[in-house]
């Protein structure tokens, strides 16, 4: 007895290709990016490797300027944009490293070899590449900027959850650095800062109950005649013990735990 089954065949494989890949751009989506992740974790489990060993790096990128492309020309230039952004990330990917699209601008890219310092280089090139880069719709060119968090994903220790949670809060921290930044995550140095900012959440709470907080106004004077006269305005703690703390030592920390608005307010 024979039976053609290409046709069933063809359906389940047009079926597992759209459960695994972003239907506009053609990249994988964030199933399948996790799925990988999961499966170089579980690799380092299986077969043990060397202490802290890097199996691969995930690299988190996000274009912020998309949203002013929707606002001017609308949601079909917004994907027209994302395909061309596709376009630019692919010939910084190898055959065997995985190009992800997860959200609306951003995309997650996950190098298998090289280590963490291939995939920076590699993600500075192509942010060159995006800084020289005009998207342009109804003759009008509009350029991009990139922020871009790099996690190392090391073998038989991570779990995904803590990758993406590191990985967003690197391209969080890129951000912050301003337009086109990288920021690499390392393990002891966050590891410490958060250690210092949790130190700092109970001494805001108290500066905040007991009205512990100081507007200050400081002279910003010309070094001419002709110059204008400015005013900076920084808030300042007071401490229990009446000692003024600056607002470097505990806005990181009101900034990270959502703490910010509450001393705005």
């Amino acid at each position: 007895v024979m039976k053609d089954i290409t046709e069933a065949f063809e359906f389940s494989h047009l079926l597992t290709y759209q459960a695994t890949h972003d239907s506009l751009t053609g990249c994988y989506n964030r199933k399948a990016l996790e799925s990988e992740i999961r499966a170089l974790l579980w690799a380092g489990q299986e077969q043990p490797e060397p202490a802290n060993h890097e199996s691969a790096t995930l690299c988190l990128i996000r274009f912020d300027q998309l949203d002013i492309i929707i606002n001017e020309c609308g949601y079909a230039a917004e994907e027209e944009a994302l395909c061309q952004i596709k376009a630019l990330i692919q010939p910084f990917v190898e055959e065997t490293d995985l190009l992800a699209r997860l959200r609306s601008g951003e995309f997650g890219l996950i190098f298998h070899s090289g280590g963490v310092e291939a995939a920076q280089k590699a993600i500075e090139n192509l942010i060159k590449e995006i800084q020289s880069y005009r998207f342009r719709y109804q003759q009008v060119d509009y350029g991009l900027c990139v922020n871009v968090g790099i996690v190392p994903l090391v073998a038989g220790k991570d779990d995904l959850e803590a990758v993406m949670m590191r990985a967003s809060s690197a391209r969080q921290l890129a951000r912050e650095l301003g337009r086109n930044k990288i920021y690499v995550h390392d393990a002891k140095a966050d590891a410490d800062e958060q250690i210092s900012d949790r130190g700092w959440l109970v001494k805001i709470q108290s500066a905040l109950d007991a009205d512990r907080l100081r507007v200050f106004c400081q002279e910003i004077a010309p070094i001419d005649d002709q110059g204008e006269t400015h005013y900076e305005i920084l808030v300042r703690m007071v401490s229990e013990e009446g000692e003024l703390i600056p607002p470097e030592d505990f806005i990181r920390a009101a900034e990270r735990y959502g703490w910010i608005s509450d001393i705005e307010y």
